[in-house]
């Protein structure tokens, strides 16, 4: 009775850890707060008649680029995506979840203090090929929501990169306003002289911080990916 009683304490803490819904068959996933009551655009698939996390999470881990999924309980509802989702218009109900993983990979370095796996890449894409890039890793563009994300970031590119080029980061204009990958606006760290016009953004280091600028995401530059992780 005892052992039974552990092993049903230790199931219900692993639940608990991090808002992250953990199944050993079903994959890693966490409910982002900030994405949710939002029809993301352009799924793999819509599904209907889905109204468990467990069955849509079961339906995205069929198709083998699927990295995240909507639920809308309400009208059974299950849409899965092959990149990690936001913007889109209002529909008030869906609950967005995105993959996690519980180890690095690709060449990716795992940064402990911000719970991240981080690849820089020194060839050159636009914002759209490089987001292709982070996706294709599993991945997207770097999220910089956070002053301890911002600091990380820059002693990365300071060992792994050049403080002097700009970095294409996982952030764009979605209608009037600027929101990170994650659904997150973006509020803070703009640069000076950012004009807050264009529809995607770079960091740049300035006076021994990075500072974003918006651009229209044609030119070639640098870019930095990361893989969202378990916090546990």
């Amino acid at each position: 009775m005892k052992a039974l009683i552990l092993v049903l304490f230790a199931a219900s803490v692993l639940q608990c850890l991090c808002g992250l819904d953990i199944s050993l068959r079903h994959g890693y996933w966490k409910q982002m707060h900030d994405l949710n009551d939002i029809n993301m655009e352009n799924p793999l698939h819509q599904y209907s008649g889905i109204t468990s996390k467990m069955d849509c999470s079961r339906l995205c881990l069929n198709h083998a680029s699927c990295l995240a999924y909507s639920l809308r309980q309400q009208s059974a509802v299950c849409r899965v995506y092959s990149q990690y989702t936001w913007g889109g218009l209002t529909w008030i109900g869906y609950q967005t979840y995105w993959k996690m993983y519980d180890h690095c990979s690709n060449n990716y370095t795992l940064i402990e203090t911000a719970g991240v796996c981080v690849r820089l890449y020194d060839s050159p894409q636009s914002w759209a090929l490089a987001e292709q890039t982070c996706i294709q890793d599993g991945g997207h563009l770097f999220i910089i929501d956070s002053q301890l994300r911002r600091d990380v970031l820059r002693a990365f590119i300071q060992v792994n990169g050049n403080l002097t080029n700009q970095y294409y980061i996982g952030s764009k204009k979605n209608g009037l306003t600027y929101a990170w990958i994650n659904g997150v606006q973006v509020d803070s760290f703009w640069h000076v002289n950012a004009q807050q016009s264009a529809d995607y953004v770079l960091c740049q280091d300035y006076l021994g911080s990075l500072h974003l600028v918006d651009s229209s995401g044609t030119s070639a530059e640098s870019f930095v990916c990361e893989l969202p992780i378990l916090n546990l």
